[in-house]
């Protein structure tokens, strides 16, 4: 039997990129929808997450960033949430958006970041992490790879330490740019050389563009 699992269901934007990640068996696999909006302005990503061993998948929209941890029993993600509208008026938004979060108003306004560079639009990211169960058929696996969040305004990039004890959370963007990196990190002290690269390589279509193009795409 042949299932099919969108790996977005959230927001679109005017052009997207697909990438993917394997583990080293390359029994597991970590796909990336990134859509850009107009001017390349930030727009949430969605991800799937699939283990042919454990028979294993998740699906999340409306995140910043996603990165599996060395050791492939984690997946750390940046939930990506608006907090004011692109004319302005957030409060609402505001509002909404602590008691989704569990971070009060004051942090998130502190914590937001522009969203365009076209309009008044702002947005804040929250970090979480999914544990990936040994045997999901175990009754306690859906509660123990339940998404867990956590009540902090930060996770515009996200990426593990080497030795995948500690989820490093990116600073928020520079400029209201789709792929602009993050330029200092929050990981509880541990020396910033030990913070692990980006694995992603571009998905078959990306791929194929690519080389029609002489391009690479790299995150």
């Amino acid at each position: 039997m042949i299932t099919v699992t969108p790996v977005n269901r959230g927001s679109t934007g005017m052009a997207e990129r697909v990438l993917w990640a394997f583990s080293p068996d390359r029994k597991s696999v970590l796909v990336v929808a990134d859509p850009g909006g107009v001017e390349n302005e930030p727009v949430p990503n969605g991800f799937f997450f699939g283990d042919e061993t454990r028979g294993f998948q998740t699906q999340m929209d409306s995140v910043w960033d996603v990165e599996p941890s060395p050791d492939w029993k984690w997946i750390g993600f940046g939930r990506a949430y608006g907090v004011v509208r692109g004319e302005g008026t957030g409060t609402d938004l505001i509002a909404d958006v602590s008691r989704r979060t569990s971070i009060d108003t004051a942090t998130l306004r502190a914590g937001s970041f522009a969203s365009s560079g076209m309009s008044m639009a702002r947005a804040v990211a929250q970090p979480g992490v999914i544990h990936i169960p040994d045997n999901p058929r175990l009754q306690s696996a859906a509660d123990s790879s339940a998404p867990r969040l956590f009540p902090i305004a930060r996770g515009w990039r996200v990426r593990w330490t080497t030795d995948g004890s500690t989820l490093a959370l990116g600073n928020n963007p520079g400029r209201a740019e789709d792929n602009e990196p993050s330029q200092t990190w929050i990981h509880d002290g541990t020396d910033a050389r030990s913070i692990g690269a980006n694995r992603y390589d571009p998905g078959p279509a990306d791929q194929d563009r690519a080389r029609k193009s002489g391009l690479q795409h790299s995150q």
